[in-house]
């Protein structure tokens, strides 16, 4: 929560201390996610920040770059460790691995409903 405090501080978003769970995602070679928001309705409707934790090591895989549209930002490949921290209402998607396994955690920061 100490990462999303501080990234908070830029995004100015209004954020409460419940987080959701961690969830492990894995990308095997051909896997990717395409182009969505982390923000929707019912339980997700007051996701405020979305956090990527990279957990494979960059030279383990290749391809799975995290983009994010608004930014036109296609992040490189990162070192493990690495923490990614975004509005949950922007676009965004993870490109096809090429080779390899890239692993990561999500999870969600949650704030008031937006007005």
């Amino acid at each position: 929560l100490t990462f999303a405090s501080r990234a908070n501080e830029r995004l100015d978003v209004d954020l409460e201390t419940r987080v959701e769970s961690l969830m492990h995602v894995t990308y095997a070679a051909g896997d990717f996610f395409d182009w969505h928001t982390d923000l929707s309705y019912g339980p997700e409707s007051t996701r405020k920040i979305s956090v990527s934790v990279q957990l494979s090591p960059c030279e383990e895989y290749t391809g799975g770059e995290l983009e994010i549209v608004s930014h036109g930002l296609i992040m490189p490949r990162a070192a493990q460790g690495f923490i990614a921290l975004f509005p949950s209402h922007l676009a965004h998607r993870v490109h096809p691995v090429t080779r390899g396994v890239r692993e990561a955690l999500v999870t969600w920061v949650h704030g008031p409903p937006f007005r």
